[in-house]
């Protein structure tokens, strides 16, 4: 190349010529380029631009009859695309601020995006899976951040914390140093990663949750012992113990993190102020057969229920005075877990009959969508929306699967199996801001669960 004020010469002429000649004859061979060039030709020679035209018909080696026609053409495309590009990118933020639940209802009956299309089928695979714990795991849960994983059980596991970076970390460590034991990697990666354990409970802990803000864990068990323990530091620090007269089946934090609900083998659902200690019942109590769950709204205005006795029944978390009672809503079987979604508008249930089935809190008279395949369990199966709300999670009647349905579609997603080791799954719980989830069952391990970067679709 000339340097500045430096005159070219013709071999460079020459040289850039064929270099011009080589790029469009290769870019010829592709039938849109060929199109392109032709709808370039056109709009040059439309705009009035004729020398321009003329050279690019000759450097491109085409041929474009009736130039005057359609001249317009690309412009118009042109406009179009960026049009629908600027629509799609609204469309598509839109859609990620709503609430998934019930756009994904609404879109089923009205108008389907194109970022909504029906899913294919996605690949679940174990992230990691840690050491045995010594028990059977019963209950897990995640932060608000995602960044801790805690878990409970019988066996001497009672309620452990690890730290889900620390695994992932200490893993990718053993695969770069070659370690070829995975066992010696898992149980170091175990060790490591295990933050707090605590022993308070007598008999088995059937569940555990984290406050919205502040480092500490709710633990309930068996034996009708509700602890609040602070895990900032070593030390064991019980906030809050609270002794009820009958086995702590599932707690649930209130939004702001000043009170607490839960559910005991008792008919009545109990709230618990965090600061003092003071219990609460409901004044007016549909139920008549022990709870399997009680979960506070998103809002913090409303608390949902689940019972052996069939039904669901939804509370003002205020005035505790009833809102709902769902009776049968599950065939008659007992219903075993229930969760709001964000909007507060939609409950998510799941009951011994294997199905899960979604209500809309504006018309609650029948479900508006079930899922899963009917089939009668013995064990209290849950389901879950994942973080976006797109997708519902649930056991199936063996334990041995866990199945992602899509909402809009209602089809089978995925399936992720233990039946190979012949261990179930008793719990599980979606992370926060991604599709993963952990699972934890009688062999006392926790497992990572995530998306393949394989695909597979259908």
């Amino acid at each position: 190349m000339p340097r500045a004020g430096q005159k070219r010469s013709g071999r460079d002429d020459d040289r850039d010529s064929g270099d011009r000649r080589r790029y469009f004859a290769a870019a010829m061979q592709q039938p849109h380029n060929r199109q392109l060039y032709e709808l370039m030709a056109r709009q040059l020679y439309h705009d009035g631009y004729v020398d321009a035209a003329e050279s690019l018909v000759q450097s491109a080696n085409i041929a474009v009859p009736n130039i005057h026609k359609h001249g317009d053409r690309l412009s118009r495309l042109v406009t179009d695309g960026l049009l629908t590009n600027v629509l799609r990118a609204r469309e598509t933020s839109e859609y990620g601020l709503r609430h998934r639940v019930e756009h994904y209802l609404e879109a089923n009956a009205l108008y389907v995006p194109l970022v909504s299309r029906k899913p294919g089928k996605q690949k679940m695979e174990v992230r990691f899976v840690t050491s045995s714990l010594g028990g059977i795991i019963r209950c897990v849960a995640t932060s608000p951040f995602g960044d801790l994983i805690a878990c409970g059980g019988s066996g001497g596991i009672g309620a452990r914390i690890f730290s889900r970076p620390a695994i992932e970390e200490e893993m990718l460590v053993s695969d770069v140093a070659g370690i070829q034991d995975a066992s010696v990697a898992i149980l170091t990666a175990t060790t490591i990663a295990e933050a707090r354990a605590f022993t308070d409970h007598s008999l088995a802990v059937e569940t555990v949750a984290f406050h919205p803000r502040e480092p500490w864990l709710l633990t309930g068990g068996r034996e009708g012992h509700l602890f609040l323990l602070d895990y900032s530091t070593p030390e064991k620090h019980v906030l809050l113990k609270h002794e009820d007269n009958f086995p702590v089946r599932h707690a649930s934090f209130h939004p702001n993190g000043c009170h607490a609900v839960f559910a005991t083998d008792h008919n009545a659902p109990r709230l618990i102020s965090v600061a003092t200690g003071q219990l609460q019942t409901v004044s007016k109590n549909p139920h008549t057969a022990a709870l399997s769950q009680a979960t506070y709204s998103p809002d913090g205005r409303s608390v949902v229920t689940t019972s052996f006795d069939g039904s669901f029944a939804l509370f003002d978390s205020t005035t505790s005075q009833q809102v709902l009672h769902k009776t049968a809503a599950h065939s008659g079987v007992p219903v075993t877990s229930a969760v709001f979604s964000r909007s507060a508008m939609t409950i998510l249930t799941c009951g011994m009959d294997g199905v899960a089935r979604l209500w809309d809190l504006r018309k609650v008279k029948d479900e508006v969508l079930s899922l899963g395949v009917p089939k009668k369990t013995e064990y209290r199966i849950q389901a879950r929306f994942n973080s976006a709300e797109s997708t519902v999670v649930m056991q199936d009647a063996s334990l041995l699967n866990i199945c992602t349905y899509d909402i809009y579609s209602s089809s089978l997603v995925s399936t992720v199996s233990t039946a190979n080791a012949g261990q179930p799954q008793r719990c599980f719980s979606c992370c926060p801001y991604d599709s993963a989830f952990v699972s934890g069952g009688d062999d006392g391990k926790l497992r990572l669960w995530s998306l393949s970067a394989l695909d597979f679709s259908a």
